[in-house]
C-alpha cells in the first residue's frame, strides 16, 4: 500500500504567514501519483488548481487576512496571485495516509476511522510539529475525529468544521442548504470570525500539546 506524506507545503512561505492554517482532509485521492502532497502541488499546481483546492486556497487567504472589522471578499480571495500564495503558506494533511482501495475510488470512511484509531499518536505528533493557529477540518467526520483526538490538548488553537471543499451542496450551521463556492467561503469565514476573541486575536496562541 502506497503511503502519501503531507504537511507544510512550503517551509519558507509558511514562516511568512500571518496565521498558520492547517487543512485536514480524510485520505489522499486514489490518482495522486506522487509520494507526497508537497511534490504533487509543487509540480502540478496548475493542473490541481481546480474546484476543491481552489476553495482551500480562498479559505487560506481569507483566514490569513481576516481582521476584527471584516474578512476579505470572495472576489479578493479569488485573485490568482494572492490565492495561490496563501495556499502555499498553508499546510494540508490527510488523516489516513493511504488512498482508498474502493473500486469506485470513493472515500473509505470506515477505513479512515480505523486508521485514526491505530495511528492516533503519530497524527497528533504531526499536528504538534506543524503548530497551526487554525485547523480547518474539511468534513463533519474529520471534525469529529480531530476534536476527539485533540480533546484536552488543543491549547488555544481554533478548530473549525468546514464542508468538504468539493461538496456541491451542504447544510450550514443554520440549516440552510448552500451550493456555490462563494457560499462555502462565506460560511467558513463567518465561522472563523465568530470563533475568535478579538481582544487578544493578535496575541500568540498556545499550541496543541
Amino acid at each position: 500500500m502506497i503511503t502519501i506524506s503531507d504537511g507544510i507545503l512550503d517551509e519558507t512561505r509558511w514562516r511568512q504567514a500571518k496565521r498558520k492554517v492547517l487543512f485536514v482532509l480524510k485520505e489522499p485521492g486514489a490518482d495522486c501519483g506522487y509520494k507526497s502532497l508537497q511534490e504533487l502541488f509543487q509540480k502540478e499546481w496548475g493542473g490541481q488548481a481546480k474546484y476543491s483546492f481552489l476553495n482551500l486556497a480562498r479559505w487560506a487567504y481569507g483566514i490569513q487576512n481576516t481582521d476584527e472589522s471584516a474578512y476579505p471578499t470572495f472576489a479578493e480571495a479569488s485573485d490568482k496571485l494572492v490565492r495561490d500564495d496563501a495556499f502555499f503558506k498553508s499546510a494540508i494533511i490527510n488523516l489516513k495516509k493511504t488512498p482508498s482501495t474502493r473500486a469506485d475510488r470513493s472515500c473509505d470512511e470506515e477505513g479512515v476511522r480505523e486508521y485514526v484509531i491505530s495511528n492516533q499518536e503519530s497524527i497528533k505528533d504531526q499536528i504538534k510539529l506543524i503548530r497551526p493557529d487554525v485547523i480547518v477540518c474539511c468534513s463533519h467526520l474529520t471534525y469529529l475525529l480531530v476534536d476527539k483526538m485533540l480533546s484536552g490538548g488543543r491549547g488555544e488553537v481554533v478548530i473549525l468544521e468546514a464542508p468538504h471543499p468539493s461538496a456541491r451542496a451542504w447544510k450550514n450551521k443554520k440549516g440552510v442548504i448552500r451550493r456555490t463556492a462563494k457560499d462555502k467561503y462565506e460560511d467558513v469565514m463567518n465561522d472563523y470570525r465568530q470563533s475568535l476573541d478579538w481582544e487578544d486575536h493578535t496575541q500568540h496562541r498556545s499550541p496543541v500539546c
